[in-house]
């Protein structure tokens, strides 16, 4: 019970409080009643706003900010009608209800009502501007206007509403309602803590709560207690709020509801960021508002007095307005008694906001410009007009102004305007402000651009800027030129001089001219040539001659002066004049002599390009007094020589004495050989006459040749590359005066290296020709070729140099630039290649075909991780194939299919052979496929392939069979039979060359056979099985008794099919019963063996006629010898050799039958005998 009344009596305290409490933000202002009784007007009629009231334009906003703002009641919640923070939220559309009443005794016309939003930290800047038409209010009733409005800019306002009728107000002093209006800048409902920093123990809790049914709560709710020892914080998100007004005239702070209980000793303070990141406490809240929620809750907010306003807004320092700004409620918990926490809703935060920068608007523009002439005034006329929302103050300022120049700023008034205090504009007012401005002494005539700006003072990048032309109008100024050289004239006489005046104004005017000779000698005189005019006109820029006439008295002292003044006066302006000093000097007479000290016919003087010489003269006073003269040397024509040091400059020469003067002369750095160089001469003036003496043009220079090389790399090289001309580039240039040829010379590499050099167009020696400077060719580009044999090493270093020099003309003067060096490093190449890559060959059915190609490093590298592969195979052949494969010559033969390392050393290569043996029973047109690979292991290039194609397209198969003697020979002659049988698809062509002993012979088919052997064609007709048969004789002309006979068959390509021997003895006869017996008995022998030759002759005769196609040739035994019947011929013995070759063209033999001798066969010759053999005897017999 006793707690009950406690909590009462906390309600009707903190109600109390409320009641008490003022309004915050001027709401509480005391404001006179607008209510008055109408004065005696004509009209009747008095219109006052008496009041205006606040609601938002839906549900959503008025349950987000009703809470602390001025619309009221609120549904719910008791809270007395002033307790308010804000009247709107920034943003956010709020209708304004208005009431207008009629207190006078007539009806009021329609009228305009108008209401104006103010913000208070500027002057005239309205936020809103709005008017409502309203209709008739009769007296002494009232109308409601609504205006709607989304407020742009937050902080405290004024608003004002007025009535404007188009007859005049009874009582226009009560028109007008004048309020605060206060737009708020955020506002937090405790509803979404997801952007929040939540510290331990804080939350969102809906056990107490306002606007969206829950709170910002530090506690475990009101069922229980917060944590003793706990110091925890709930911070706000960050808020940019740079735009705050640093000095605002009301509080800027933040505001909230609170309710809860916080122990004795326990507390949660409120605190805002300032701009170093450090939080600076604005209020503490402990104590008890309400522990028990049983029956509602109980909420309090804060009152505090600030800026003479007591409010519920608690002021931040305004430096806490900031673009990092934060608010923290900071909990803090000892551990001695413990209670339920706080709850916190309606958090409003209120600052004052600047205007942003599209408020401000300055526009300037040019009027006129008054001209002057310089050191006076002129003046230029400025419209300058404020186009922003706001009053402001412009800085005017001028760039490009030139030096020297003076100017300032002033109203038409007259009044100055610096540029501290600017211009002030009112919105939308234009003013007219003046430039003046003085040009500096001697400035040209025309018209200077300058830039004119104003600038707002509270954002500077607001300006309007024109270009103005200040004009400088033209001036007229006499200026006489100087005299040059000394006046002289000889005592006596009458002479002419000539002076100039010119015009440095800007404008042509008329100069009067007059003279002043009152410091003349007495016996001289001056005045104006009889054609000079006294007025000229002289226009800017140009000098006008004056012609004068003077005399010198004729008692007058050589070297004796006489003065007078010569005036020029503007006639426009009489200020503007100028005079002129001219001094006479009475003259002597001179005679002189000047020559130079040498012939110039036969002394060349040779000058390098920018280099000297020094010329001399000498000179002969030939008067009778002394005299003095100037020297001086010239050139005949203007060049690019220099004459220098002339010395001395003056000589003084008594009468008949002699002087010598000197001039250095300087040619051009660009002089080149062969130039045209200059004539000079030298000359002499009488300083006391001012006669001249000069000499006679002199043409005695020359240039000399001077080389000058330089050599430079076009692309500096880094590396050699074995095995390739290396191409070095360089660029020769002469940067002498002359042409010469120039000597190339490589340095650094071995002896046995090859060096090329080339150019532009070919190449040459190594001497190459530059043309003079100014020549394309005085520049070229030289290919320096290095050739690096093969098989070099890499990594191997070459110091090189090269360098240029001139050939002749004489040496380099700079040797620096002649000379390029090089550090290269022979590269590694890595050059593997196969000697053939593809190929397609023919072979014959059962011959032995050979495939060879190379492998080929020649790069420099020894190559470890090879390996290959080679493969044999046909498509139309299944059956393995008989290979052998071969690498280099160590005799080994490597398995097919498979693959095989290998080492392959640098800059070798090795031979790759396969043999294969065609097989018999393969079908013509069958292709057989050869493939090899060459492969890396860690795959450092690509693999290299080769591929062979064997086309077996032919049948070839020879044999070659001889006969000759078997028994010992007692003739010189013995006799060899020659077989060759041919089965083959194509001709053949056939070469067979012999071998005998030293001192034997050969004859065949009657004829002497040489060194080239015989050839042979067996040429297809009917078959491809054919014969060639030849008989050979052979002939022993010494003593060698016993030897051998080789037979080597070639085919029409010099290949070797095959080769067979036949030995021979021959034995010397000492008796006729013996030569006799051995007759008889190889006689005997002979019969039976001839009997058997014929028997296989006609087997073969026959089986010919019967069959074209043979298939098996038999081995020819030869016939019986010429010398003697068949029964006294020897035993031959048969040798066959067959083979199969490539193919050659073939010949058929074509057997006839030989004449029979008139005296008829031989003794013991038979017919079949004479028809193979008959046209051997008849051979033989005509040798012998």
């Amino acid at each position: 019970m006793f707690e009950r009344r406690m909590r009462i009596y906390a309600s009707m305290l903190v109600l109390l409080l409320f009641v008490l409490q003022p309004i915050p933000n001027g709401n509480l202002e005391e404001e006179s009643s607008n209510v008055s009784p109408a004065f005696s007007k004509s009209t009747g009629v008095d219109l006052t706003v008496t009041e205006i009231s606040y609601s938002y334009t839906n549900p959503t906003d008025q349950q987000k900010y009703q809470m602390f703002s001025s619309n009221h009641p609120i549904q719910n919640f008791n809270k007395p009608e002033q307790l308010f923070v804000i009247d709107a939220m920034i943003d956010t559309p709020i209708n304004i209800e208005v009431t207008v009443q009629n207190i006078g005794n007539a009806n009021s016309p329609g009228f305009d009502l108008t209401l104006i939003v103010s913000h208070n930290e500027y002057q005239n800047f309205e936020i809103a501007n709005l008017t409502n038409q309203m209709t008739s209010i009769r007296a002494t009733s009232s109308a409601i206007s609504t205006y709607t409005l989304t407020p742009s800019y937050s902080g405290n306002h004024t608003i004002s509403i007025t009535p404007t009728m188009s007859i005049i107000d009874d009582n226009p002093s009560n028109d007008e309602l004048i309020k605060t209006f206060t737009v708020g800048s955020h506002y937090f409902n405790c509803d979404d803590l997801s952007l929040w920093t939540v510290g331990q123990g804080w939350g969102t809790s809906s056990e107490a709560a306002l606007s969206l049914g829950s709170a910002c709560h530090i506690g475990n709710g009101q069922s229980s207690t917060y944590q003793p020892n706990l110091i925890s914080s709930l911070v706000t998100p960050v808020m940019d709020m740079s735009d705050a007004i640093s000095n605002p005239t009301r509080t800027n702070g933040i505001a909230y509801f609170f309710t809860g209980s916080v122990a004795s000793g326990d507390s949660v303070k409120t605190y805002s960021m300032s701009p170093s990141n450090s939080w600076v406490e604005l209020v503490s809240i402990s104590g008890t508002i309400d522990n028990d929620f049983s029956d509602g809750s109980d909420w309090q907010t804060a009152s505090i007095n600030d800026a003479g306003i007591i409010s519920p807004l608690i002021p931040s320092p305004q430096q806490n307005f900031h673009a990092n700004s934060q608010f923290r409620f900071g909990f803090s918990s000892d551990a001695v008694t413990n209670d339920i926490g706080l709850w916190i809703d309606d958090i409003v935060i209120v600052y004052d906001q600047k205007l942003r920068i599209s408020e401000y608007g300055i526009n300037a523009v040019g009027v006129s410009v008054e001209g002057t002439v310089p050191e006076s005034w002129g003046k230029a006329t400025i419209e300058l007009t404020n186009t922003g929302n706001v009053s402001e103050t412009f800085t005017p300022t001028l760039s490009n102004l030139p030096s020297e120049w003076q100017y300032y700023f002033s109203q038409t008034s007259g009044v100055s305007i610096t540029e501290t205090n600017g211009i002030y504009l009112e919105r939308g007012q234009t003013k007219i402000i003046e430039l003046h401005y003085q040009p500096a002494a001697n400035v040209n005539q025309g018209f200077y651009p300058i830039d004119f700006s104003a600038n707002s003072k509270t954002h500077q990048s607001i300006s309007g800027s024109i270009a103005i032309q200040l004009e400088v109008i033209p001036d007229r100024i006499p200026e006489f030129l100087p005299m040059v050289g000394v006046i002289r004239c000889a005592p006596g006489s009458t002479c002419v001089t000539t002076a100039s005046v010119t015009n440095s104004g800007g404008a042509s005017d008329v100069f009067s001219l007059s003279l002043d000779y009152t410091n003349l000698p007495v016996g001289w005189s001056v005045s104006l040539s009889w054609n000079q005019a006294t007025s000229i006109l002289v226009q800017p820029g140009f000098s006008v001659p004056i012609m004068l006439t003077y005399t010198v008295g004729s008692d007058a002292v050589p070297d004796s002066v006489g003065a007078f003044d010569l005036v020029a006066t503007s006639e426009n302006d009489s200020s503007r004049s100028d005079s002129l000093t001219i001094e006479i000097v009475a003259s002597m007479v001179s005679d002189a002599l000047v020559y130079p000290d040498i012939s110039p016919n036969t002394n060349q003087q040779a000058v390098a390009p920018g280099e000297s010489t020094i010329i001399t003269f000498e000179v002969v006073n030939n008067a009778s007094v002394q005299d003095i003269f100037d020297t001086n040397v010239e050139f005949d024509s203007a060049n690019d020589w220099i004459l220098s040091d002339i010395t001395p400059a003056k000589l003084y020469l008594n009468a008949g004495d002699r002087g010598t003067f000197s001039a250095r002369i300087t040619a051009p750095n660009t002089a080149q050989v062969g130039d045209d160089c200059p004539a000079y001469f030298a000359s002499i003036i009488s300083q006391r006459s001012g006669d001249r003496f000069v000499t006679v043009s002199i043409d005695n220079l020359l240039i000399s040749q001077v080389n000058n090389i330089k050599l430079d790399w076009l692309q500096y090289p880094e590396e050699l590359i074995p095995g390739e001309l290396n191409m070095l580039p360089i660029r020769l240039t002469n940067l002498g005066n002359g042409p010469v040829p120039a000597v190339i010379e490589l340095s650094g590499i071995p002896e046995n290296w090859g060096v090329f050099y080339s150019g532009q167009d070919d190449s040459f020696s190594n001497i190459i020709q530059l043309g003079e400077i100014s020549e394309l060719s005085a520049q070229k580009d030289v290919q320096v070729g290095i050739q690096v044999p093969k098989g070099i090493p890499h990594s191997l270093l070459f110091d090189i140099e090269i360098r240029a020099i001139p050939n002749q003309h004489g040496d380099d003067i700079d040797l620096t630039d002649n000379y390029i060096s090089a550090t290269l490093v022979t590269k590694s190449v890595r050059n593997l290649s196969l000697s053939i890559t593809s190929q397609i060959i023919s072979a014959g059915i059962g011959n032995s075909t050979s495939i060879s190609l190379e492998l080929q490093n020649f790069g420099n590298v020894d190559e470890q991780d090879l390996q290959i592969l080679a493969s044999l195979g046909s498509d139309d052949y299944l059956t393995p194939f008989v290979a052998y494969l071969s690498i280099g010559n160590t005799g080994l033969a490597y398995d097919l299919n498979k693959y095989h390392p290998l080492v392959l050393e640098k800059n070798s290569t090795r031979a790759v052979r396969l043999d294969i043996v065609i097989p018999s029973d393969i079908d013509i047109g069958s292709n057989i496929d050869f493939d090899f690979t060459l492969i890396s292991t860690g795959n450092e290039f690509e693999p290299l392939t080769h591929r062979t194609s064997i086309v077996v397209d032919y049948v070839r198969e020879t044999t070659l069979g001889l006969s000759g003697n078997n028994l010992p020979i007692t003739d010189d002659f013995g006799y060899l039979w020659i077989n060759i049988s041919t089965i083959s698809t194509l001709d053949e062509n056939y070469q067979v060359t012999f071998s005998l002993p030293q001192s034997w012979g050969l004859i065949c088919d009657s004829e002497v056979i040489g060194a080239d052997g015989l050839s042979v064609n067996s040429a297809i007709i009917s078959s491809i099985y054919r014969e060639n048969l030849i008989l050979c004789e052979i002939i022993n002309d010494s003593n060698n008794d016993l030897g051998s006979v080789n037979v080597t068959l070639s085919d029409s390509t010099g290949n070797i099919i095959t080769s067979s021997n036949a030995s021979y003895q021959f034995v010397s006869t000492t008796k006729d019963s013996t030569r006799m017996n051995v007759l008889l008995i190889g006689g005997i022998v002979s019969i039976s063996g001839i009997v058997v030759i014929l028997s296989i002759i006609l087997l073969l005769r026959h089986n010919r006629k019967e069959n074209d196609d043979v298939i098996e040739m038999t081995p020819q035994i030869s016939g019986p010898p010429i010398s003697g019947p068949p029964i006294s011929t020897t035993n031959i013995p048969v040798h066959t050799q067959s083979v199969n070759h490539n193919a050659t063209n073939q010949v058929n033999e074509i057997l006839t039958d030989p004449p029979i001798p008139e005296t008829g066969l031989p003794p013991g010759w038979t017919i079949e005998q004479w028809q193979y053999y008959g046209q051997q005897y008849l051979d033989m017999n005509k040798r012998q």
